[in-house]
């Protein structure tokens, strides 16, 4: 049986004012704890960090790391962002939550609950990781800075309706996200979508493929970070590559087969559940 979608639980007021802008600010150093803490600005200028070169996105983030690199004895083992204030911005009940989901899914680290959660500034470790794990990090922490309306909507799905993470992440994503060449998975608002986001069409096969990679990431992208180019499109498109493309409402999210198809991690059960739910033919 499919839940369905109470559509005027997404109308958020003055959303139409949000704007997307595009305003990144990092910085990469290294720190000699084990520790993953942030740094107030004197410490900065102690460290002496490489400052991002591009502000429209994260583009340029592995040239900084080598910069910093080849000017220091030792090489960069952190990347502090910084959330840039907007004239609309995310509610901290919002955030905090938004965080502790992300965190629950692994699309942050467990050690960004250390750090101060209503703050400006968060530090990630990239002494062991993947350019596009670092990528999905620093992404879910600019939604908070630029897609309000992401994060709003996604909320609502994994809360009200129990909707799986990896599945509200897409339909979001589809729904509410105005830049998909800056999403994680390359999907955006399509334009003259009519914004019934309970008969929005998204692809499954990616909610699968991103689900699989965030359990277990290291599985799909064993890159060195600096040998690597930043991003997490095509890495996370590959984990389901075997299944082929295919596309459900949200509601059609919500059935009990589709919840059971997107616990599995078997290509045939999910098509046996998805048969079940009428998604692919018999």
């Amino acid at each position: 049986m499919t839940k369905n979608i109470d559509t005027d639980r997404f109308k958020f007021k003055d959303s139409h004012k949000w704007r997307s802008d595009h305003n990144v600010k990092y910085c990469v150093f290294y720190d000699s704890i084990d520790k993953v803490v942030t740094r107030t600005d004197e410490e900065l200028e102690k460290i002496d960090p490489q400052w991002n070169t591009n502000n429209i996105c994260f583009a340029a983030l592995i040239n900084n790391i080598k910069v910093y690199d080849n000017s220091h004895s030792n090489n960069a083992n952190r990347v502090m962002y910084f959330i840039q204030r907007t004239h609309y911005t995310l509610p901290i009940k919002e955030r905090l939550m938004w965080i502790k989901r992300c965190v629950r899914n692994k699309m942050l680290p467990e050690y960004i609950l250390e750090q101060d959660l209503r703050g400006d500034r968060f530090v990630l470790d990239i002494t062991r990781i993947s350019p596009s794990l670092l990528y999905v990090y620093l992404s879910a922490l600019r939604n908070i800075q630029e897609d309000l309306k992401f994060v709003k909507t996604a909320l609502v799905l994994t809360g009200k309706y129990r909707m799986n993470f990896a599945a509200a992440f897409a339909v979001a994503s589809r729904f509410a996200m105005g830049n998909s060449w800056h999403n994680i998975i390359g999907l955006g608002k399509k334009y003259g979508d009519t914004g019934n986001i309970a008969k929005l069409e998204v692809p499954l096969h990616l909610i699968i493929a991103l689900k699989r990679y965030l359990n277990n990431a290291s599985k799909y992208d064993r890159r060195e970070l600096r040998n690597g180019h930043i991003g997490s499109n095509d890495t996370i498109s590959k984990a389901s590559a075997k299944l082929g493309a295919i596309n459900c409402t949200a509601e059609q999210l919500l059935c009990t087969p589709v919840r059971k198809a997107l616990r599995v991690s078997s290509d045939k059960k999910v098509l046996e559940y998805l048969r079940e739910a009428s998604i692919v033919p018999l």
